[in-house]
């Protein structure tokens, strides 16, 4: 029987990782960002709930199997500690508030360009708004775009 529990645990574990699902997904708004590895991410519904999303390439990597997901719960302010600093060029936003995509990280002297990200609403192209492969930084509600 042991030898069956643990085969079962084994086998719900495995199957939790392979759909991307780690410890980060349950934990708490403020957890650390999590990021998929490559190729495992492909079209809006690869963004689980109550997180944003940010994709590699336009229209959510459709049109390119290599295309790197990054899946965050909370704020980063500096992208590239997940190697998706000026890299994304579309985003999905699961969250029940919304995000706030910078160029740069605002500051009391510099806010930085800003694009708003509604609650579960999306972008297709950030180019449409000189955001493509210019991401640096996602705030939430602490620093709203000016």
């Amino acid at each position: 029987m042991r030898r069956f529990i643990t085969a079962v645990v084994s086998l719900v574990s495995a199957i939790a990782l392979t759909a991307g699902l780690t410890s980060t997904a349950s934990a708490s708004p403020t957890s650390a960002p999590t990021a998929r590895p490559v190729g495992a991410g492909q079209g809006i519904d690869e963004c689980p709930q109550k997180f944003y999303c940010l994709y590699d390439h336009r229209g959510f990597n459709i049109r390119h199997a290599d295309g790197q997901i990054w899946i965050f719960k909370s704020p980063v302010t500096d992208l590239g500690t997940q190697g998706a600093a000026d890299r994304a060029s579309s985003v999905v936003n699961n969250l029940d508030e919304p995000i706030y995509l910078y160029r740069h990280f605002p500051t009391w002297s510099d806010p930085g360009t800003c694009l708003e990200v509604p609650p579960h609403r999306h972008v297709y192209d950030l180019g449409l708004y000189t955001l493509d492969n210019e991401v640096s930084s996602v705030a939430l509600r602490e620093f709203p775009c000016y």
